[in-house]
């Protein structure tokens, strides 16, 4: 992949190992790009809709990259793959010799001739990890409202309507509190449910934070003296989805 072979004018004598210095450095490229979604998975097409017939596609196995021909029933089999060998040539020394390898597909239950194998049934499939990736991404989220409530005005509960936040996720928070005094800012983390609480304490002010995933408001109660909370405009949160 950092390798290239550089070509002249003036009759750049070629070789059989220029041959396969470009063949090599096409092939490290291609498997390390085939990497991005794992080490072995279903790169596109190989089972039809009822997942029963083993159809065009290819397929990543241990970091490489396989075509993947029609090969009818997959019953119980693994797709398999063996090595072999053609196009024989003579060469200037007499010996025969094939100069072609490739790697050929066939169904099996057994799994100890093939050099590489995948249970086509097991593994997931390229789009439905990108699926994955864009659905567990993390996302930030501004407050859509914010509600001051208490005896003394020292709770104050930041509404994330529009955030997509369930039992299990993580949030990291980013909220800016103001009493009489002075402007605090905080960052943290919690999982939300009902007993996941962080506390803080401040300047002889105790604070509480938690999540409710039903109502989805970030709740901040805080106690102590000048304990009066004023809503702030730079106050969000990022969750990062369960996986």
């Amino acid at each position: 992949m950092n390798d290239f072979l550089l070509t002249y004018s003036g009759g750049q004598p070629l070789y059989a190992d220029d041959l396969s210095f470009m063949q090599n450095s096409l092939s490290a490229m291609t498997n390390h790009l085939s990497k991005v979604f794992g080490n072995t998975y279903i790169v596109w097409g190989c089972l039809d809709g009822g997942k029963t017939n083993v159809v065009e596609g290819a397929v990543c196995i241990g970091g490489k990259l396989y075509e993947v021909p029609a090969l009818g029933t997959l019953g119980e089999n693994k797709l398999c793959y063996r090595e072999v060998l053609s196009d024989e040539r003579v060469f200037e020394d007499g010996q025969k010799r094939n100069v072609k390898k490739s790697y050929e597909a066939y169904l099996s239950t057994d799994t100890s001739g093939a050099v590489a194998y995948i249970d086509l049934k097991a593994v997931r499939s390229a789009d439905l990890l990108i699926d994955e990736l864009e659905k567990n991404k993390p996302r930030s989220y501004k407050y859509t409202s914010a509600y001051e409530s208490g005896a003394y005005g020292n709770t104050l509960d930041y509404e994330f309507l529009n955030a997509d936040v369930e039992e299990g996720d993580w949030i990291m928070f980013y909220v800016g509190l103001q009493n009489e005094s002075y402007t605090r800012y905080f960052a943290g983390a919690l999982s939300p449910g009902a007993t996941n609480t962080i506390f803080w304490e401040d300047h002889a002010l105790y604070y509480n934070i938690t999540f409710n995933t039903a109502t989805k408001r970030l709740h901040i109660e805080c106690t102590g003296d000048a304990a009066y909370l004023y809503e702030q405009e730079n106050t969000f949160i990022t969750v990062f989805k369960q996986a």
